[in-house]
């Protein structure tokens, strides 16, 4: 959590990544992606139950089109500052979460 407070502004405020987190212990992943969606894999019944009880409703999202993502120059630095937070680690992307 303390990853989320630290780099809130830029990650809630710059469109270069998509954030996914995954746990080993329960084999989820969560991905919030640039359009502000999320995507949750692994354990879907206990994800659902958790979203909806802080308010989260299904639906349809529409990206608008064409649209345009910002890349903030003033946070640069955070950028920075969260690939040097951790030694991260990688995988390739499947063809389907490519964009």
């Amino acid at each position: 959590m303390e990853f989320l407070a630290t780099f809130a502004p830029f990650l809630s405020g710059d469109g270069r990544f998509d954030l996914w987190v995954h746990s080993p212990a329960s084999g989820g992943t969560l991905v919030w992606d640039r359009h502000d969606r999320l995507f949750g894999y692994g354990p879907i019944d206990r994800l659902s139950d958790k979203l909806t009880s802080l308010g989260f409703i299904e639906g349809q999202p529409e990206i608008p089109a064409p649209h345009e993502h910002y890349y903030r120059a003033e946070l640069d630095s955070l950028a920075k500052q969260v690939i040097a937070a951790f030694e991260w680690s990688h995988s390739p992307l499947r063809p389907e979460d490519e964009q």
